[in-house]
């Protein structure tokens, strides 16, 4: 019933994608992209912040602030920058943590949402790169190497998976579930580029990308001492569990392409 449960959720997600993607002007994948930054850190903020609403808010309006720095460079440097600094400095002032374990998790709250923010609003910008194919392109591809890497690390990890590679961070993640991950980075990459060093380079980074996206999200939920990030998704989790290898990959994809 869990794996129908994921597979249902995923043929609707991947439907809803694939229409705004192909019927719909860039601009809505964009919206749709900064929506995903918004409610994914909304959820962070409402799982760490049970008492004060302010600061519930604050969150995602900083996650958000940092997805702007790809389209308005000038207006982010002046302006949101500085309000990113200063408003943290005075939550964490009015919050007076009383340990060094309640700082870092407090500091972890505000720092896990910008980074959100940052490499989310990196998938939103290779959307409207060049406006028309090429942007479409990055898109399917990014996406793609998310969706089987994560699949295929999914389901081998939970059927053939025998060696822990990481226990202290993310019990469920498994050699051979990674391996998985990294193989299937390695053919989509191959399908939409052709066989160079730089395809093979490209493949393998974006399988490392994929892989520590994952691990991070697992590291930073130990950090905030949380279990689940959410259940909105039916078989997935929460806004966070299936934005953060898309967001991170996307970002390294940018990097890549920027060189």
């Amino acid at each position: 019933m869990g794996l129908a449960k994921r597979e249902i959720t995923a043929f609707i997600g991947i439907i809803f994608i694939v229409l705004i993607l192909f019927f719909f002007p860039p601009i809505y994948f964009k919206i749709l992209t900064f929506f995903a930054i918004f409610l994914t850190s909304l959820e962070i903020s409402f799982l760490v912040s049970k008492d004060f609403f302010p600061y519930k808010i604050l969150i995602p309006l900083i996650s958000i602030s940092w997805a702007f720095f790809y389209f308005y460079k000038g207006f982010f440097l002046k302006y949101l920058m500085p309000l990113n600094f200063i408003l943290p400095l005075f939550f964490i002032l009015f919050k007076n943590p009383s340990s060094k374990d309640e700082l870092l998790k407090l500091f972890s709250s505000l720092s896990v949402p910008i980074f959100i923010g940052y490499f989310g609003g990196s998938l939103a910008y290779l959307r409207e790169l060049e406006k028309k194919k090429n942007g479409l392109f990055y898109i399917i591809y990014i996406l793609l190497i998310v969706w089987v890497s994560d699949s295929l690390a999914y389901y081998f990890g939970k059927n053939f998976g025998k060696k822990k590679i990481a226990p202290n961070i993310s019990p469920n993640k498994t050699l051979e579930g990674s391996l998985a991950l990294f193989l299937g980075a390695l053919f989509i990459t191959l399908i939409f580029y052709k066989f160079s060093i730089f395809s093979l380079f490209l493949g393998f980074m974006m399988g490392i990308s994929s892989f520590f996206g994952d691990l991070f999200q697992s590291y930073a939920k130990r950090t905030l001492n949380l279990k689940d990030s959410g259940t909105f998704f039916p078989g997935h989790g929460g806004f966070w569990d299936r934005t953060d290898s898309l967001f991170f990959t996307s970002y390294i994809f940018y990097l890549i392409k920027s060189i």
